[in-house]
């Protein structure tokens, strides 16, 4: 399967791209550098998992992308509460984190079906 191809890598790429415009108006420096690493973390892993040759070492990278997106949702709700980030764009991203939560459970429960052909 194709990652690119996978809109649950799309829309995390997507709020990766958010979140570098965002932190170049914030100040507080270990919060972006955070915030980045762990936007960055989503797609990424969901590559690395995708192009594995097992179900288990995909679902083991899947876990890590559904965990990291755990941690850039919470950091939205952190950067909207002290104002770091725009408002509409903690919604945007708040939203993405959503979709990208459903989609990975989804690829994951697909991924688990291969795996047991």
């Amino acid at each position: 399967m194709n990652y690119k191809k996978l809109r649950v890598w799309e829309l995390s790429l997507a709020s990766t791209f958010i979140i570098i415009d965002e932190i170049e108006q914030c100040r507080v420096f270990s919060f972006n550098d955070q915030i980045l690493r762990s936007s960055i973390s989503v797609p990424s892993n969901i590559a690395e998992g995708m192009v594995r040759s097992t179900p288990k070492q995909q679902l083991q990278f899947l876990n890590y992308a559904r965990a990291s997106n755990a941690e850039v949702e919470t950091q939205v709700l952190i950067a909207r509460h002290g104002g770091y980030f725009s408002v509409a764009s903690c919604d945007t991203l708040a939203n993405n984190c959503t979709r990208v939560g459903v989609g990975l459970f989804r690829l994951m429960r697909e991924v688990r079906g291969r795996g047991t052909a």
